[in-house]
């Protein structure tokens, strides 16, 4: 009996064949869409449908994906259901790889098996797996685990230091100019701040308790404690035990925005780092920062009338 799977085929006028996603009612304010259609780069329908049945398997975990997002008020990420059609595309390519690896091992293992006994091709066999003959299967299989075991994945400093230097690939002339030199320092020494309190860890073992365990210590920190010299040079213990006065809550969550933006920075090339989250999204005031400012008194803007 013939697949059918026409409720997912979109053909265009120029023959290219798409997959199309009906998005449910209840995530289209969450989307912005009602329907999503994805390229399956070819004109030929068998090959559209083979195409379209890998990502029709996974379109349960997509929809639950979805929710959690929405329910977490998280955003979507630029480009989002393009990275899942490649990711899903991918994976099936390397299991495809990975049968036919075992296939040929497994013809390999009948052709020793007929060669010699049957206990010298089980040693013949672990000899190959030994000298990494067959290491191409181990690491497809690993490459298929996402997110990646924190193990795997960069250190913090790590990802710093290619995000800072991501910066210098803004043209000056266009609409995100790369920022000034004191902006990026201020950028840096934020984020590093990170390392002396929860020492360089790998980003895949961040969460949202480590990241909220931070923001609780980052709290009590005191405003420029690594411009003042008597701070400067001291543990986190050193610090809390000198009971300086705090920063204040703009100043911490300004410090939590700017690590934010660097893993969603990350999360553009998620591929790349192994990483599928953002743990310190959410912990920022964008916006509070003028509204938390009093304003001037009568006598204050007297006095800020005689300097002009």
């Amino acid at each position: 009996m013939p697949i059918k799977v026409a409720s997912h085929l979109y053909r265009n006028r120029h023959g290219t064949f798409y997959f199309r996603i009906t998005i449910p009612r209840e995530l289209r304010h969450y989307v912005g869409l009602c329907e999503i259609r994805l390229s399956l780069a070819t004109e030929v329908r068998g090959e559209a449908i083979i195409a379209s049945l890998l990502l029709i398997a996974d379109l349960p975990r997509l929809t639950a994906d979805l929710n959690r997002m929405s329910n977490s008020e998280e955003s979507l990420p630029p480009d989002y259901f393009k990275l899942w059609r490649l990711q899903i595309i991918e994976n099936g390519s390397l299991r495809t790889k990975i049968t036919i690896l075992k296939e040929e091992l497994e013809e390999q293992q009948y052709q020793i098996a007929g060669m010699v006994p049957r206990a010298g091709a089980r040693s013949v066999v672990k000899h190959a797996y030994t000298i990494g003959q067959l290491k191409g299967k181990t690491e497809l299989e690993e490459h298929l685990v996402f997110p990646w075991p924190p193990e795997r994945t960069s250190t913090f400093s790590e990802l710093l230091k290619a995000y800072m230097g991501n910066f210098s690939y803004r043209a000056k002339g266009g609409r995100k100019k790369p920022p000034g030199e004191k902006t990026l320092n201020g950028y840096e020494t934020d984020i590093k701040i990170f390392i002396t309190v929860m020492g360089d860890a790998r980003i895949g073992s961040i969460d949202r308790d480590v990241a909220g365990a931070y923001f609780n210590i980052l709290r009590r920190l005191p405003a420029n404690m690594n411009r003042v010299a008597k701070y400067r040079g001291k543990s986190i213990q050193d610090v809390f035990a000198m009971k300086p006065p705090p920063q204040s809550e703009v100043n911490a969550s300004k410090k939590m925005e700017r690590i934010s933006g660097m893993f969603k920075w990350a999360l553009d090339e998620k591929r790349k780092w192994g990483i599928d989250a953002n743990p310190f999204t959410g912990f920022g005031q964008s916006g509070d920062a003028d509204s938390s400012r009093r304003p001037f008194t009568h006598e204050e803007f007297q006095a800020c009338k005689k300097c002009l």
